[in-house]
């Protein structure tokens, strides 16, 4: 299944994305919906807090590359997001480290 998303939109509460391949459901407000698409369209991490600043009007100060990120990081663990984080948004598979 090259496509296994489909996304039906649910107003302003945002989106709901069906997983075919997992038979999961997922529901996404329409910030997080943003950064999903954008993400899956290649967009680098400053390409999406530009569009999300234009787009709600966000305060030029306000640093919300950690927002994004952790969206990024949720959206991965959810295996909504398949492409490696790095230069581009999303995630990057791999062990992780215990800490502490």
């Amino acid at each position: 299944m090259k496509n296994s998303f489909i996304v039906k939109d649910i107003g302003e509460e945002g989106v709901m994305i069906y997983d075919q391949k997992r038979d999961e459901v997922h529901f996404l407000n329409p910030t997080a919906y943003l950064i999903w698409t954008l993400s899956k369209e290649n967009k680098s991490l400053p390409e999406i807090e530009k569009t999300l600043r234009e787009r709600f009007h966000t305060e030029g100060g306000k640093n919300i590359s950690l927002d994004v990120e952790a969206c990024l990081r949720e959206l991965g663990e959810k295996e909504l997001l398949s492409i490696s984080y790095g230069k581009k948004p999303g995630i990057k598979k791999g062990k992780r480290e215990k800490v502490g």
